[in-house]
């Protein structure tokens, strides 16, 4: 290696053995003090890697690291004075250079020396790409684990910004293998820091991993990464991470965006189509599906997207019992496809809502945040009279329903109200909607219900003429099917339209809870009997059981 010493074109690194750094570091100091050097105050005082002196010019420079791991000194002299400084040091301290320790890795005799030779010798050149030109044959390729460990922690050490990239070179040269790992963890560590920016390739591939099974660790790291710079590649991730997360609004806005930034982006249509499908826009979703397999035939997800969609718009004018009979079939070939329980909980709330609701629990385990499945399941559990269940699942869809499912939502709470006979907290929950969603028909028929059960006929009669041209149509919607008989209610449909079935005595009971707890009136949660506020909504009102 030659002398770094006689440039001053960048930096000049001096590494030293040191025995006892704090004593060598009081040495130092006193002598660039005498040379007209002041300690620099650091940048992050809590996380300062390193010690900092500079002249009053800023003309000359020495920045000192000391390695506690490898027992070493690490200065970066800028500047002529600086220069001299570090020579003169080199004559009371024993310098290493890559000669040096070249000849100590020779007579080491154990892989930890070798190991820490390794790190060493990185640690002896300015920046990681130089480093790994010069060592790469000779104490890479050609050594064993322990050296190689050695020269991916001395990367790590020496904290340069191509420090990543030399990295990540590595991680796939030896893929599959510990140093992969080992290369990973000093990435991952480095990123963290703020050290380097990890290359978007890799960084993308990383999230690919995790966005599925953790959106909120992966939208963590997303918004972390997309503070250093920006990152159009990753947006697609984005906005997956926020639809896996329910967070609908956003999601839409960012792939909004994103399409009109980058009319090519497959992804994008792609991860659209996929939202648009939980919304219950099933042909706006085929048409982005169709799209971004037009941008990329290669896209699996798009086709995967496209292909199922095709058959849902295909099927609309079909039968429920060929749907059905369709869906059984491609469960039975992809049994843990989400989308596909979905539609087929869909179809089974109304006939089926046992058989729906283990649909839908299924879909849960690999979509937890699909919008669609509080409110399908506060729907299904409203047919088997599981009130508080129905109740709970009501509370959640209220927070991520979609907008094709606003009003069904807005809907169960005051419909699980009645179907127990308290009116009085069915009409509380009506108050609860918002003013603009108040005049939409199946909540105005809801309400004109409330009121004749309250006795208050004249506003129930002024509701029920509000809709009275399609009020059958509204009913069904309604799904009154626990509701009393009410002689407004059957004279504004007519006797032969209206079916009313028994409504259980105890529905509440075919819920059993543990003694230790009670369920809130208005959200349905759970708590502690001890509590006397429900900790999710605040009411201090709970059932009894």
């Amino acid at each position: 290696m030659d002398n770094p010493l006689g440039s001053n074109s960048k930096p000049t690194v001096l590494l030293i053995a040191s025995q006892m750094p704090q004593q060598e570091l009081g040495l130092i100091a006193q002598l660039l003090q005498s040379q007209g050097f002041a300690r620099q105050q650091p940048a992050d005082p809590k996380g300062a890697p390193e010690l900092v002196f500079a002249t009053a010019d800023n003309t000359n420079r020495v920045a000192i690291k000391f390695y506690q791991d490898i027992g070493a000194l690490r200065l970066e002299l800028n500047g002529d004075v600086a220069i001299k400084i570090g020579q003169a040091l080199a004559q009371y301290m024993d310098p290493l250079t890559a000669e040096r320790i070249g000849e100590y890795f020779q007579k080491s005799t154990s892989d930890m020396e070798r190991r820490i030779y390794a790190i060493l010798l990185v640690l002896t050149y300015p920046n990681a790409t130089d480093a790994m030109k010069a060592i790469t044959k000779t104490y890479f390729d050609e050594a064993n684990d322990a050296t190689r460990e050695g020269v991916v922690q001395g990367l790590a050490f020496l904290e340069t910004p191509d420090v990543g990239t030399q990295l990540e070179i590595l991680e796939r040269n030896y893929k599959d293998t510990p140093i992969a790992k080992l290369c990973r963890k000093a990435i991952d560590g480095l990123s963290d820091r703020g050290v380097i920016r990890e290359s978007i390739p890799s960084f993308m591939k990383k999230i690919e991993q995790i966005v599925d099974d953790n959106p909120k660790a992966a939208l963590e790291a997303i918004e972390k990464y997309e503070a250093q710079g920006d990152a159009p590649e990753i947006r697609a991730l984005h906005a997956k991470a926020l639809r896996l997360l329910g967070k609908t609004d956003e999601a839409a806005k960012l792939l909004a965006q994103i399409s009109l930034a980058d009319p090519d982006a497959a992804d994008a249509f792609c991860q659209r189509a996929l939202l648009r499908e939980a919304q219950g826009f099933a042909q706006n979703a085929l048409q982005d599906a169709q799209t971004a397999t037009a941008i990329d035939p290669t896209n699996t997800c798009a086709n995967d997207v496209f292909t199922r969609l095709s058959l849902v718009v295909a099927n609309d004018s079909a039968s429920q019992g060929d749907k059905r009979a369709q869906l059984d079939k491609l469960i039975d070939a992809d049994p843990d496809d989400p989308n596909l329980r979905i539609q087929r909980a869909e179809l089974s709330i109304d006939d089926a809502p046992q058989n729906a609701i283990d649909d839908l629990k299924t879909a849960q385990k690999s979509a937890p945040n699909d919008p669609r499945l509080s409110l399908l399941l506060a729907k299904a559990y409203l047919g088997i009279h599981h009130l508080g269940a129905a109740l709970e699942q009501a509370s959640i869809a209220q927070k991520t329903h979609t907008p094709s499912q606003q009003i069904d939502a807005l809907l169960i709470k005051p419909r699980v109200f009645l179907a127990i006979d308290d009116p009085k907290s069915a009409l509380d929950a009506i108050h609860e909607i918002p003013a603009e969603f108040r005049e939409n028909p199946p909540i105005v028929l809801c309400t004109a219900i409330i009121f004749e059960l309250l006795g208050r006929t004249d506003e129930a009669n002024a509701y029920y003429k509000t809709h009275k041209s399609n009020i059958a149509t509204l009913f069904a919607t309604v799904a009154p099917t626990l509701y009393t008989d009410l002689p407004l209610l059957r004279t504004a449909l007519g006797v032969a339209a209206l079916d009313i079935r028994p409504k259980p005595n105890h529905p509440l009971d075919q819920e059993p809870i543990d003694p230790l707890f009670k369920r809130c009136r208005r959200c349905g949660a759970l708590s502690i009997k001890r509590r006397t506020q429900c900790r999710d909504c605040g009411s201090t009102e709970f059932f009894e059981n």
